[in-house]
C-alpha cells in the first residue's frame, strides 16, 4: 500500500475552483483546505504486467543480450521446476523427461553455465558437466531468472552457449515487518492416475536494519511416459541399434531393395517417482555507512525412482538379414552412392529369435548445499563494491538394475539354443539326456515356446504401432497352444539375465572468493565508469563409475552379466562345481563349463506382475514382468 499528498498547486487549484463555482459556499472550501495535507490511500495492483515491465527494463539496460523472468512470485506460474519456467524465454530449449523440464540449452547448445545471485552455483545434477540440468530445483524458491546469451567480463559464468542466473529472494526485498506466503498444490497424471502434492511456504521479517527469510518446498511427482518403436536404451528412445536388411548377408526375402531393420521392436511403460525437498535461508543486516551484510544457505534433495517394464522382440544379435522382412513401404525412396535402391518401410514380419519381457530401474539420490557470505558497499557516492565468499557441496548417486524373462526355450526347438544350457545334475530332473561325466545335461529352462517358425508382425502405419500374430498355434513345453496362451502362463518364462552396470557415485565441491568494485565518472564524456576486482575459484570433482559383479567358482570367475549365455571362464577349468567332462563326436573327453545362470523361474527370486499397459500400442495380449519394486535397492 502506498500514499501520496496533494501538491501546493493542486491544493490552490481546488480552492480557486471552489470559490469560482460558488462564492457563498465557504464551508466546502474550508473543508478542502483543512484536508489538503491528509494522506489519500492508493491501491496498487501488480502482477504479470509488473513482471513484464521489469523484464523489459532488464533487457533495455543490460550490457549484453539478456532475457529474464522477474515475476514477484515466480511460483505463481504453473511450473514445477525452475527449468519449466525457463522454457518461457525465447532462445531457450528444454528437454523434457517424463513430462518435466530437465536439461536446458540456449540456442541449441548445451554448454550453459549456471549461477545463483551472480556467483557460481553447484547442482547435484551437473557435478561433473558444464551444462544446466535444473530439474531438482523447485520453481517456488526463486524470485527471478536471467538468461545471458552473450558473455561480458563482469559475468562470472562463461558458458559457450550462455549462462543462467537464478535469483533467490532476500529479506530486504520484502516489505518492512512480517511477510508470510504459502500454498498447497496438487497435480494428477493422465497416465499414472496419481495425485501428487506440492507444499511451499515463506516467512520473512524486515525492520530496515536486519532481515531474516526462510522458504521451503516439498514435492512429490509421479511421472509416466509410454515408448514404442525400435530397441533403444536412451532416456527418451531413439533409432537404437539399427542396421539394414543386407547388413549381415543377402536376405531370403525382399533382397531387391534395401530397408532399415532394427535390432528389435519394443513397447514399454516408464514411470518415475520424484521426491524433492528444498530450503532457503537468508539473513541481511544494514551495518550503516553504506555496508550491507548478506548470508545465504540453499539446500536441495531429490530422490528419483525411474522404472520401465515391457515387451521386446529382437534378433538376439544373430542376424539382420533373416530377422525382419518389410511387408509395407512408405513410398519414400532414394539411391545411395553405391547405386543401391532404398525404400522406407513401416510394417514388418519378424522371425522368433528372441521374445522376452524386461524390467529396468535407475535409482538416483541427489543432494546439494550452497553457502554464500557477502558484504556490499554503497553510500550514494561514486564508489560501489562487494566482497564475497561462497562454498558448495553436492553428491549424486545412481544405481541401475536390469532383469529379463525369456519366453523361448534355449535348450531345444527354437532358433537359438545356446551357447548356454549345460548344467549340473541337480537341474537334470525333467527327463533330459545325461551327457556329462558327473550327470550334467542341457537342462530344460522352462516350459516355454520351442517352435522356430512362427512369425509376429509389427505395423506402424496407424497413430500407434500394432503388434500381431499372437493367436498362432505353436509348439512348446506344454504342447500345442497359442502364443498368447504361452505368454499368459508364468511357467513359460525363465530368467534370461540379471545385471547392474553403469552405477555412479559423484561428489563435488566449489569454493570461490571475489571482490569487485565500480567507480562512476560523472564528468567524463566517454568513460562513464571503471570496474576492477579479483576472483579466485577452486572446484573439486570425484566421479566413480562401476558395475556390480558376482564371483563364481570360489573366485575363479567374475561376471557382470548373470545370463544364460554366459559360461565359466577358462581359469575355472578342472575345478569342482564349474563344469565336467563331456564326450565329443570323436569320442574325446572335453572339459565343458557350466552356464553361469541355471534354470531360474521368473518368480524364483523376485515377485512378478501381470502387465497389459503399453500406452497406445495394440495387439500385445499381456505379459509377466519382474515387479520394479524388487529393484529399489540394487546390490
Amino acid at each position: 500500500m502506498k500514499t501520496f499528498k496533494k501538491s501546493q498547486i493542486a491544493t490552490s487549484l481546488s480552492v480557486v475552483l471552489g470559490m469560482g463555482a460558488l462564492s457563498l459556499a465557504q464551508a466546502p472550501v474550508a473543508y478542502a483546505a483543512e484536508n489538503a495535507e491528509q494522506e489519500i490511500e492508493v491501491i496498487e495492483v501488480t502482477g504479470i504486467r509488473g513482471s513484464s515491465k521489469a523484464s523489459i527494463n532488464g533487457k533495455r539496460f543490460a550490457d549484453s543480450q539478456v532475457d529474464g523472468i522477474a515475476a514477484e512470485d515466480i511460483g505463481k506460474l504453473p511450473d514445477v521446476t525452475i527449468t519449466d519456467s525457463l522454457q518461457r524465454i525465447s532462445g531457450v530449449q528444454v528437454e523434457r523427461v517424463a513430462g518435466e523440464g530437465g536439461p536446458v540449452q540456449i540456442r541449441g547448445l548445451p554448454q550453459v553455465d549456471t549461477t545463483m545471485n551472480g556467483e557460481s552455483f553447484l547442482s547435484a545434477t551437473t557435478i561433473d558437466t558444464s551444462a544446466a540440468d535444473l530439474g531438482d530445483l523447485p520453481a517456488q524458491l526463486f524470485g527471478g531468472v536471467d538468461v545471458y546469451k552473450s558473455a561480458t567480463a563482469g559475468n562470472v559464468a562463461q558458458g559457450i552457449a550462455g549462462s543462467i542466473d537464478l535469483k533467490t529472494r532476500r529479506p530486504f526485498d520484502m516489505d518492512e515487518g512480517w511477510t508470510f506466503a504459502g500454498g498447497i498444490e496438487a497435480t494428477r497424471g493422465s497416465i499414472t492416475e496419481e495425485t501428487d502434492p506440492t507444499l511451499h511456504g515463506l516467512a520473512a521479517y524486515n525492520n530496515g536494519k536486519i532481515g531474516v527469510l526462510v522458504s521451503a518446498v516439498t514435492q512429490e511427482a509421479t511421472l509416466a511416459t509410454d515408448y514404442n518403436g525400435h530397441n533403444d536404451t536412451s532416456e527418451n528412445g531413439g533409432i537404437g541399434w539399427t542396421q539394414n536388411n543386407h547388413a549381415w548377408g543377402e536376405p531370403s526375402e525382399g533382397g531387391d531393395v534395401y530397408t532399415i531393420v532394427p535390432h528389435g521392436f519394443t513397447a514399454f511403460n516408464k514411470t518415475e517417482e520424484r521426491e524433492r525437498d528444498a530450503i532457503q535461508l537468508s539473513v541481511q543486516a544494514d551495518l550503516e555507512e553504506g555496508f550491507v551484510l548478506t548470508a545465504d544457505y540453499f539446500y536441495t534433495q531429490q530422490d528419483r525412482f525411474n522404472n520401465r517394464s515391457g515387451f521386446n522382440h529382437n534378433n538376439r544379435w544373430q542376424t539382420y538379414n533373416e530377422y525382419a522382412f518389410a511387408t509395407n513401404y512408405t513410398g519414400d525412396t532414394f539411391t545411395d552412392s553405391a547405386g543401391n535402391p532404398w525404400k522406407g518401410a513401416d510394417a514388418y514380419k519378424m522371425n522368433p529369435y528372441r521374445m522376452q519381457t524386461f524390467t529396468q530401474v535407475n535409482v538416483n539420490e541427489e543432494k546439494s548445499q550452497n553457502f554464500n557470505l557477502q558484504l556490499d558497499y554503497y553510500n550514494g557516492g561514486a564508489l560501489t563494491g562487494q566482497v564475497r565468499a561462497t562454498h558448495a557441496r553436492a553428491t549424486a548417486k545412481m544405481r541401475h538394475a536390469y532383469g529379463e524373462g525369456d519366453l523361448l526355450s534355449i535348450d531345444e526347438g527354437s532358433r537359438v539354443t545356446g551357447p548356454g544350457g549345460f548344467n549340473p545334475a541337480m537341474y537334470c530332473t525333467n527327463g533330459e539326456e545325461i551327457i556329462g561325466s558327473e550327470g550334467g545335461c542341457n537342462a530344460q529352462y522352462s516350459t516355454g515356446i520351442t517352435d522356430p517358425n512362427f512369425q509376429l508382425t509389427y505395423d506402424a502405419r496407424g497413430e500407434h504401432p500394432a503388434f500381431g500374430g499372437f493367436d498362432q498355434q505353436v509348439m512348446g513345453g506344454k504342447g500345442m497352444m497359442s502364443v498368447d496362451d504361452y505368454m499368459a502362463d508364468l511357467d513359460s518364462y525363465h530368467i534370461g539375465a540379471f545385471s547392474s552396470e553403469g552405477n555412479t557415485d559423484d561428489e563435488g565441491e566449489l569454493t570461490t572468493f571475489s571482490t569487485k568494485w565500480n567507480y562512476a565518472l560523472d564528468d567524463h564524456d566517454f568513460i562513464t565508469s571503471v570496474d576492477f576486482g579479483v576472483r579466485l575459484s577452486k572446484r573439486k570433482v570425484d566421479h566413480d563409475q562401476f558395475t556390480y559383479t558376482s564371483t563364481f567358482g570360489n573366485g575363479c570367475d567374475i561376471a557382470q552379466w548373470k545370463a544364460v549365455d554366459q559360461q565359466y571362464g577358462p581359469d575355472c577349468a578342472g575345478q569342482a562345481g564349474t563344469g565336467e567332462y563331456v564326450t565329443d563326436d570323436e569320442g574325446n573327453e572335453v572339459w565343458t563349463p557350466y552356464t553361469l545362470l541355471g534354470p531360474t523361474a521368473l518368480d524364483q527370486y523376485t515377485s512378478v506382475k501381470w502387465q497389459t499397459d503399453f500406452g497406445g500400442v495394440t495387439g500385445i495380449p499381456g505379459i509377466w514382468v519382474i515387479d520394479p519394486e524388487n529393484f529399489r535397492d540394487p546390490k
